[in-house]
């Protein structure tokens, strides 16, 4: 038995309409989501950018790269690399936007630069550990797992995320007619991809579609699969393969995207173990979530962050069972939105 997702407990935020803000990351979906989780629970109009590697990345710290210089990177990324470069409010940007969100290392420089330009006007907030003192942000968003500590650091269980439970309502409702007539229980599946710790290949997307295939046949329930952007084609078509004859459906990238409906409407998820977001997010619905195994070297930070969420009772393994339990699922986005409104706040005379 689930919790349903309108029973969740929420954060109300004050929007800030009318503050600008700059999202820099290097352009993962995954990085990308997060920082525009924040933004939408604090109600701010957003520029996304995605600037290329700065220069002497890796090389040279950020901190001692040129300000003035990264920031005209920054600026002309978004006419020059593909960057959302039209603020929700319309016109032309700011000189230096009321606040900075990042994430991902390759963002650090230019974050870092724009606190300095700006003469500390422009708040930055940066998620994930920075690999470089946090103090040279005015606040830091890093997972668990990464064990980061500073005055300015708050440790989030898990990845900040774009799923609500208002989200997860309206996507029920919209697609609740287009799955109605699967078979019970409906299982959800997140599939990711090959990294640098896990394996994901078409062999491995073979093996999980079986798995899944059977796991499906033992409950007379029904399946539905999306894939990441990680997923390579082969592996994709062999799980396609794999599933052919399992009843639900595997999202093939055309239409509306049903991402929100499959966790909506799911009476189980099971989520490949490679990611920390679709974990994150499959846990935001409240529904018992199993992870799959992968085959690869892994990483300390990943075993941490799975025996965090296990302890917690947010998310089992996957035995070939699908027992059901509840919990009340994390609240991180909203309780960062909370720290970020805050410290805006507090700021604003001085501004």
């Amino acid at each position: 038995m689930t919790r349903p997702a309108t029973e969740q407990s929420t954060r109300a935020v004050a929007p800030n309409s009318g503050q600008s803000c700059w999202i820099i990351t290097e352009g993962a979906a995954g990085m990308e989501n997060q920082c525009l989780g924040l933004a939408d629970a604090l109600g701010l109009d957003t520029t996304v950018f995605r600037p290329p590697k700065a220069l002497l990345h890796g090389i040279v710290p950020g901190r001692w790269l040129g300000a003035a210089t990264l920031t005209q990177r920054l600026r002309a990324s978004a006419q020059n690399s593909g960057a959302d470069s039209s603020t929700t409010s319309g016109g032309a940007l700011p000189a230096y936007p009321d606040i900075a969100i990042s994430c991902g290392h390759k963002s650090v420089a230019y974050a870092i630069a724009l606190r300095r330009m700006s003469q500390g006007k422009t708040l930055t907030a940066h998620i994930q550990n920075p690999h470089t003192s946090p103090a040279l942000f005015d606040l830091v968003f890093a997972p668990a797992h990464d064990r980061l500590e500073g005055t300015n650091v708050t440790a989030t269980a898990g990845a900040l995320h774009r799923v609500t439970a208002q989200q997860l309502d309206d996507a029920r409702q919209h697609f609740s007619d287009r799955y109605a007539s699967l078979p019970r229980p409906l299982i959800t599946a997140l599939i990711g991809g090959a990294s640098k710790r896990y394996r994901l290949d078409a062999d491995a997307a073979r093996a999980i579609g079986s798995d899944l295939a059977k796991l499906v046949a033992t409950q007379n329930g029904s399946l539905l699969v999306t894939t990441s952007r990680r997923t390579a084609p082969d592996a994709a078509a062999a799980l396609r393969q794999a599933l052919a004859d399992v009843p639900g459906e595997i999202w093939d990238g055309t239409g509306d995207n049903p991402y929100f409906g499959y966790l909506a409407l799911a009476d189980h998820i099971v989520v490949t173990c490679d990611s920390v977001t679709m974990t994150s997010e499959a846990c935001a619905t409240g529904k018992p979530v199993h992870v799959m195994r992968l085959k690869g070297r892994g990483s300390r930070r990943f075993d941490q962050f799975f025996a965090d969420f296990v302890a917690a009772g947010y998310v089992r393994w996957l035995s070939g069972t699908l027992d059901a339990w509840l919990y009340d699922p994390p609240q991180e986005t909203a309780r960062a939105a909370e720290i970020v409104q805050q410290r805006l706040t507090d700021r604003a005379p001085d501004l």
